[in-house]
C-alpha cells in the first residue's frame, strides 16, 4: 500500500511542469550579469574610438555619448568625415557622400529611429515598459550553435526584432531583424562579442553584422574613455 502511494506521489511530481521563466526574469538576469542594473548611474559620458570594416574598406570612428540621450558619431570614409548627431530637436547629420559638407537637420521620424543606434549608455532592456516596448519570451533556442533565451522585442513605433541572450552567461549574444534597403528586404543579424568592462559594466567591444547570412560589417572598439568632460556644445548643429 505504501509503495503504491509512493509511486503515485512520484508520478504526480513528475507531471508538475517545471516553473517556466518569464521575459522579465531573463531581462533582470541579463541586466545584472552585465552590471548594468547595479552601475548604470555611475557612467555619465562615454567616448569610443575604433574602426569599422565594411565591403573591404576600413574606416575609423569616434562615438560620444552623454546623458541624457545625446550621441554623436563621426566616421572617416575615404578621406571624408560623415557625422550623425542625436540631440533632441537639434539632431543633425553631415553626409559628404551626398555631395555636400553642410550640416542638415534630421527629420523627426529619422531621429526616433536613430536615437538609440549609437547610444551605448542606454540599455534597450532597462525599464523597457516605460519606453513603450513590449518583450515576450519565446523559449530556449540553439542559435548559431549557442543555447540562448529567445526574446521577441517590439518597440512603440512597431519595429520588431528577436534578441538572443546567452543562457550560459546571461549576456546579449545576437539581435535578428528584417530591414528594407534599396527596395529589398534583408535579414540583419548583429552578434555581440569580446565583452570587456567599461567602468563596472560589461559591454561588447566587437559587433559583427551579417545581411542574409553574409558577413557585412564589423565594428571594433579600440579605446573607451569613461566620464571624461564632453561639453554640450559638441552636440550642437554647426552654424552655416
Amino acid at each position: 500500500m505504501f509503495k503504491s502511494i509512493l509511486v503515485l506521489l512520484i508520478a504526480a511530481l513528475i507531471a508538475i511542469p517545471a516553473k517556466s521563466q518569464t521575459a522579465d526574469e531573463i531581462i533582470q538576469k541579463s541586466l545584472k550579469a552585465s552590471g548594468y542594473s547595479q552601475n548604470a548611474k555611475s557612467i555619465n559620458t562615454l567616448k569610443i574610438t575604433g574602426k569599422m570594416t565594411m565591403m573591404g574598406m576600413e574606416m575609423t570612428f569616434v562615438i560620444k555619448n552623454k546623458k541624457p540621450a545625446k550621441n554623436k558619431m563621426e566616421m572617416e570614409i575615404m578621406g571624408q568625415t560623415m557625422v550623425q548627431c542625436i540631440n533632441g530637436d537639434d539632431s543633425w547629420m553631415i553626409n559628404p557622400m551626398s555631395g555636400s559638407n553642410k550640416a542638415e537637420k534630421l527629420p523627426k521620424e529619422q531621429v526616433e529611429k536613430a536615437k538609440n543606434q549609437n547610444d551605448f549608455l542606454n540599455n534597450a532592456l532597462d525599464d523597457y515598459k516605460a519606453k513603450g516596448t513590449t518583450i515576450d519570451y519565446l523559449g530556449k533556442e540553439n542559435f548559431d550553435g549557442k543555447a540562448c533565451y529567445k526574446l521577441k522585442v517590439k518597440t512603440k513605433d512597431g519595429e520588431e526584432s528577436l534578441m538572443y541572450i546567452d543562457s550560459q552567461n546571461d549576456l546579449a549574444y545576437a539581435i535578428n531583424k528584417k530591414m528594407s534597403a534599396m527596395g529589398k528586404e534583408m535579414e540583419i543579424t548583429m552578434y555581440f562579442k569580446d565583452y570587456k568592462k567599461v567602468g563596472e559594466i560589461l559591454m561588447a567591444h566587437t559587433i559583427d553584422t551579417k545581411a542574409d547570412g553574409q558577413d557585412q560589417m564589423q565594428m571594433v572598439w579600440e579605446k573607451v574613455e569613461v566620464n571624461i568632460p564632453i561639453p554640450d556644445e559638441d552636440f550642437n548643429m554647426p552654424a552655416e
